[in-house]
């Protein structure tokens, strides 16, 4: 009689080796996943540090007279940034909804890649470059934990096809892909400028 193992295949037959392999693989996967969970969750860490000493530099640079006890002016130009900031931010999804997306947001259109619309955002450049920067955006914020088969985080589209009115932006990486080795439609350097 043949000695089977736990799965009943005969033990150091061919089924046993793609069984160890199965578990190798899945093992394997779980690491990458576990290695970029925590590297996520580093520059997560880094970010959320960075932002103190942030606001602490900001609050240096004030004018001496908010030290001295007088109401500090605000200038024409920051109310009117203030409120371009606050309808952006109502534009906005919630995963989207934090001071540094709103100012990259922001640099986009006043550099012309984004347009305010009656209905929201319009982006005026190449359905290729959105992608590249729904990519990039996606990537900056964290707004995936989704791997993919090589352990790599997915790019969260959902958040930006309903936010720009379009469709497809995975196929427009994927068209791309097809004929390139790495993600960088004509114009990247101007979506790359805004980070």
């Amino acid at each position: 009689m043949e000695e089977k193992n736990e799965y009943g295949l005969k033990k150091g037959g061919f089924g046993e080796f793609i069984m160890k392999e199965m578990e190798r693989y899945r093992q394997d996967a779980e690491l990458r996943r576990n290695t970029a969970a925590m590297e996520r969750l580093a520059m997560a860490i880094e970010r959320q540090s960075a932002e103190p000493n942030q606001a602490s530099q900001e609050q240096q640079k004030r004018p001496q007279e908010a030290t001295n006890g007088h109401t500090p002016t605000i200038t024409p130009q920051e109310q009117k940034t203030a409120a371009e900031s606050k309808e952006l931010k109502d534009l906005l999804p919630d995963e989207l909804n934090t001071d540094e997306a709103v100012k990259v947001f922001q640099r986009a259109i006043d550099r012309g890649l984004i347009k305010k619309t009656a209905t929201g955002l319009k982006w005026n450049d190449t359905k290729q470059l959105l992608s590249y920067f729904a990519d990039r955006m996606s990537n900056k914020f964290n707004l995936s934990s989704k791997l993919d088969k090589d352990g790599n985080v997915t790019t969260n589209w959902k958040i930006f096809e309903p936010l720009f009115a379009c469709s497809n932006l995975r196929m427009a990486k994927q068209n791309w892909m097809r004929l390139n080795t790495k993600f960088e439609p004509t114009g990247f350097e101007k979506v790359d400028a805004l980070f």
